[in-house]
């Protein structure tokens, strides 16, 4: 009876075990994690749905990992990731990129089903270019932008907005609430045809529970096809204004359990948990062998 104890101890102690998904970087720092000193150019550690080390793809990049999370708690039903940290733009003027694995990059490219992809989002000052971005590194090779712009690349310019197949300027756009320096939730929805795609976005729902997702700011886009690969996730900042743009819990998943819920434990932590109780149990044994002697 007190082994199962023990056992039932050490899995209640596990992160809250919820949905899989297909990627989710919350920028964890310490241990084999991030580390909050110098450039996150050249970092890469085992993050799900990500692969290779961050990039620069433009300019110079200034950004780090701060162990600071964004706060947020305006949406019910939506749970960041324990002990996380953020991405932050140091310096204006920079775009820090990341290669998405196989399967965010095939789900993305897909002719049918749906993809949802979360992010928080916080900015220094209202100014400049600050969005996330999904591309291929460069400014043609951009599929979307979601964030703030006084330059254009947004329907408002004082307001947050999302832009798909931007290349250079243009291409299918929305608006979201004005800009502001407070932490926003944005959640998206690609539903993904043979055809020409739709795209349904929210910035700061109010409930994302039982699998829909109501209130908030809500864009709907559509008429679109994915014309440039999305195989990298970047954070671009340019111009006044932008330095200390922050991002974190960017997650994929094809369900919306999967972006707003605590992702389940990652492998390595269940194998530690693991070893902890059969750690127990050999334990056990001595004890018991030791007592006949």
């Amino acid at each position: 009876m007190k082994l199962t104890a023990a056992c039932a101890l050490a899995l209640a102690m596990a992160p809250g075990a919820q949905a899989q998904i297909l990627a989710n970087d919350p920028f964890l720092t310490g241990g084999g994690n991030y580390t909050t000193s110098g450039s996150i150019v050249g970092q890469g550690p085992a993050v799900a749905g990500f692969t290779g080390n961050w990039f620069d793809a433009f300019q110079g990049v200034r950004d780090s990992v701060s162990a600071t999370p964004i706060s947020y708690s305006g949406t019910t039903g939506y749970d960041t990731t324990p002990g996380s940290g953020a991405l932050v733009n140091i310096t204006q003027d920079g775009r820090a990129g990341r290669a998405l694995d196989s399967s965010v990059v095939n789900a993305l490219t897909a002719t049918s089903g749906t993809v949802y992809m979360s992010f928080l989002m916080q900015l220094p000052t209202v100014g400049g270019y600050q969005a996330v971005e999904l591309g291929n590194g460069s400014d043609p090779g951009r599929f979307l932008q979601v964030g703030a712009s006084s330059f254009g690349d947004f329907q408002n310019s004082t307001h947050f907005g999302i832009t798909l197949n931007a290349s250079g300027g243009g291409g299918t756009t929305g608006s979201f609430g004005l800009a502001d320096t407070a932490a926003h939730l944005f959640v998206l929805q690609f539903n993904l045809t043979s055809g020409t795609d739709t795209l349904n976005a929210w910035e700061d729902p109010t409930s994302v529970t039982g699998g829909v997702v109501t209130g908030g700011t809500e864009v709907s886009l559509s008429g679109f096809t994915v014309i440039n690969t999305p195989s990298d996730l970047l954070l671009g900042t340019f111009g006044g204004g932008s330095q200390g743009t922050g991002v974190s819990d960017i997650r994929f998943g094809l369900t919306l359990g999967d972006v707003t819920a605590v992702p389940e434990p990652s492998v390595s932590y269940l194998a530690f948990i693991g070893l902890g109780v059969l750690f127990l149990v050999r334990r056990r044994l001595t004890a018991k062998k030791a007592s006949y002697i």
